[in-house]
């Protein structure tokens, strides 16, 4: 996932007894959905040039079903604003897995023939006797669910973890946290979100949150990003437009029972904005939300939910 993970727990068991259980873990979820891996199943999907993408549901496999599954309802409750079929509009900006190129932000022709290939629901999940059947609107069709894997990642640990009756932990992967139980004093686990500016340090935090058997995602613009021509490009990628995002929003961070819903919705608000991300925060059941951004003075401000209990 090109990122650390960090797992807290309260257990007789050694760390070196479950450190290759859970890499294991990790690596299938790699091997399934990663972009970055040239054989993994996600891969196999994206460069297949046929309408019909027949599969077995077998166990590797699942993951990429989970995360499809769960991309259509954050789809559907953002307004498509949450779109893993961006892919083909993340390489071109130069978030993806192909090699950066000599940027032409001008080149709208192509961006709008992008875009007629972009959107979830140009994509139908069919069950075919014992095989899957996932069809594509257009060939060129492309996934990407880095914005809900790493949340589903600290999912499928914290699962692991409970089979192991293991009840008090804390599953962090690149910053995606689920928290159970109590912490070492005996308290809810306390996790630091992030100052949002580039040059901050990891360990600066502009607000902490208490987690009750909670997770917490967070997305954000302020640190993949580059500079072209003077001008600012951030990974966050708005799939109606087809450009950049560019708003007064800094970071979302989003509370919910599993860090796969909080990681996805924290992406889908960022590509929301301010006024639409935090409306839609306000009518979603089991999610709460804090939105951090600049207002017309360049001053650093704050939104929440009513049920998001921060500590500054």
């Amino acid at each position: 996932m090109g990122t650390s993970y960090n797992i807290t727990y309260q257990s007789s068991i050694k760390p070196n007894k479950i450190q290759k259980d859970i890499d294991s873990i990790l690596w299938h979820i790699d091997q399934s959905v990663s972009t970055y891996n040239k054989t993994s199943f996600i891969t196999s999907f994206n460069q297949s040039q046929k309408d019909n993408f027949f599969f077995n549901p077998t166990p590797l496999e699942k993951h990429f079903v989970d995360n499809f599954i769960a991309s259509k309802e954050v789809f559907k409750y953002t307004d498509g604003y949450f779109d893993p079929t961006v892919m083909p509009l993340v390489n071109y900006w130069g978030f993806g897995y192909k090699e950066r190129r000599k940027l032409n932000p001008s080149d709208s022709t192509t961006i709008q023939e992008i875009l007629t290939y972009v959107g979830l629901d140009k994509l139908e999940l069919l069950t075919e006797k014992t095989e899957l059947n996932l069809i594509k609107k257009d060939k060129r069709m492309e996934l990407d669910f880095s914005s809900i894997a790493k949340g589903y990642g600290v999912d499928m640990l914290a699962k692991w973890l409970r089979k192991k009756d293991i009840q008090n932990y804390l599953v962090e992967i690149g910053g995606e946290t689920l928290a159970k139980g109590v912490n070492p004093q005996n308290r809810n686990w306390i996790v630091g979100i992030n100052i949002p500016k580039s040059k901050a340090n990891l360990k600066a935090f502009f607000r902490k949150v208490s987690l009750e058997n909670k997770a917490v995602a967070t997305s954000g613009n302020y640190r993949n990003f580059y500079i072209f021509n003077g001008k600012k490009y951030a990974h966050t990628i708005n799939p109606k437009t087809g450009y950049p995002e560019i708003n007064s929003l800094l970071s979302v961070s989003v509370l919910a029972d599993d860090c796969m819903t909080a990681d996805a919705f924290a992406t889908g608000f960022m590509a929301m904005g301010l006024e639409k991300g935090f409306r839609q925060a306000q009518v979603l059941e089991k999610i709460e939300a804090l939105f951090i951004y600049n207002d017309e003075y360049d001053r650093m401000k704050v939104v929440k939910t009513n049920g998001f209990t921060d500590i500054e």
